[in-house]
């Protein structure tokens, strides 16, 4: 089978106008790629509805507007990120973190979290004849290639179902190589997005202290979520340790995937400083626009931190809190309850073997049983594209077994559609198993 990648799936459903249930903003996506917006639900062609995604907060839009009538205000900013926007990382990821962080364990970078992990990966081959980097799979194909082509070399970690796709750390510990520089793990994770075992976590962190490796922790799921998980991620860590936390705002907030910022976090100044350069040699300084949008949602975070620290706030802040969070309440209770009622047409069909709902996000990852027709995940793909006009991420992506009939499908839309659009799945799923008997 032809290695393709994610876009070269999302091209192929555009191709169709079909509903992209992983692309948060399919509609734009459709109407650029094939002109077509039309309305009518027939076989090959799903409604399309004007508003099928989660709107941008009020407050984002204002600054938005403002921004764009004060244009000349825009322009290059300070590599490594707006000093004021550093300064509100450090002290929200302080409480999230419950330690105190300053400005200079904050980097902020263009291009979102691949761009941030393409820095670090950057970084790393500078620094060492150590080339291996440790992978749990499955995982986001995009860091993958990442590291391919920085020119280090990907050592998998086969993950278990019943660990929930988190690697155990016998099994970091086992597939450690002479050459490690780095382990790279994923919490909560992509394409499951299930936190590892904290118990886990302390002692791989343990070891790469032991060994000098560094850790690296996607956490760009972290947020999503009204139960937020405090991970411990720089417990007991000191300055100098070689821990690399990366968060970012497209994740958590509808429709800041193409804001393409995020932050890493790191008590390694020296690490940071050389972040700080690779960013500037690369992308000289992030957008400045997009930095005004940041430091907005930054500012309500810090409130929502001082006020589940039982910290007083002026009326004035306390109005404009809650009006904010209310978006925030909203946004991810409707994911929440799309996500139950995604479990109870899931559950009742006898045509999937296996799903995973998040413990925080919007992704579901779904295996459809084995059958005679479809060989792997790519033939699953070009099936369900046919029968339902719907195109899904298939699991090979992420490296699981191309035969094992796992795809990824993202509640990043209106709950209307995306219920309609699981059902029509599921529907292609029970026409499959007919075809197979």
């Amino acid at each position: 089978m032809e290695s393709y990648d994610i876009a070269w799936y999302f091209e192929e459903g555009a191709k169709k106008s079909a509903v992209l249930l992983d692309h948060a903003n399919f509609y734009n996506f459709i109407k650029e790629r094939t002109g077509s917006t039309s309305n009518s639900p027939t076989k090959k062609n799903i409604t399309v509805y004007h508003k099928d995604t989660f709107p941008l907060f009020d407050p984002l839009k204002k600054e938005i507007n403002q921004a764009l009538s004060e244009n000349e205000k825009l322009g290059y900013t300070y590599p490594g990120g707006n000093k004021e926007l550093i300064a509100l990382i450090a002290e929200h990821e302080s409480y999230k973190e419950n330690i105190t962080l300053t400005p200079e364990n904050i980097v902020v970078h263009s291009g979102g979290c691949t761009g941030a992990i393409d820095n670090i990966f950057r970084t790393l081959f500078r620094l060492s004849t150590k080339v291996d980097i440790l992978f749990p799979i499955p995982t986001y194909p995009e860091i993958v290639r990442s590291a391919l082509y920085n020119q280090l070399n990907v050592v998998p970690v086969k993950t278990k179902r019943e660990y929930g796709f988190q690697p155990t750390f016998e099994e970091i510990k086992a597939a450690l190589t002479p050459a490690i520089l780095a382990i790279f793990i994923l919490s909560p994770g992509n394409p499951t997005s299930l936190y590892i075992n904290q118990e886990d976590l302390a002692k791989i962190k343990k070891l790469c202290k032991e060994k000098g490796i560094y850790l690296i922790v996607d956490s760009i799921f972290e947020e999503a979520t009204l139960q937020f998980q405090r991970q411990n991620i720089f417990k007991e860590v000191n300055p100098g340790d070689k821990i690399i936390k990366i968060k970012g705002f497209s994740k958590d907030r509808p429709q800041l995937n193409d804001l393409r910022l995020s932050w890493t976090v790191s008590t390694d100044k020296e690490m940071n400083k050389k972040l700080i350069e690779v960013e500037r040699v690369s992308k000289y300084s992030a957008s400045k626009l997009a930095q005004r949008i940041a430091l907005v949602d930054l500012k309500y975070r810090i409130l929502q931190d001082k006020k589940e620290a039982s910290l007083i706030l002026s009326l004035e802040e306390e109005k404009s809190l809650n009006e904010y969070h209310s978006h925030v309440v909203n946004f991810q209770t409707t994911i929440t309850q799309a996500l139950v009622q995604t479990k109870n047409l899931i559950s009742k069909n006898s045509s999937v073997k296996d799903f995973i709902l998040p413990d925080a996000g919007n992704l579901i990852f779904i295996q459809a049983n084995e059958n005679q027709k479809i060989k792997n995940s790519h033939e699953l793909f070009f099936y369900i594209l046919d029968k339902a006009n719907i195109a899904i991420s298939p699991g090979h992506l992420f490296l699981t077994e191309k035969n094992e009939l796992w795809f990824r499908i993202t509640m990043a839309k209106n709950p209307h559609l995306f219920l309609e659009s699981v059902q029509n799945i599921l529907n292609s799923l029970n026409q499959l198993q007919k075809e197979t008997k």
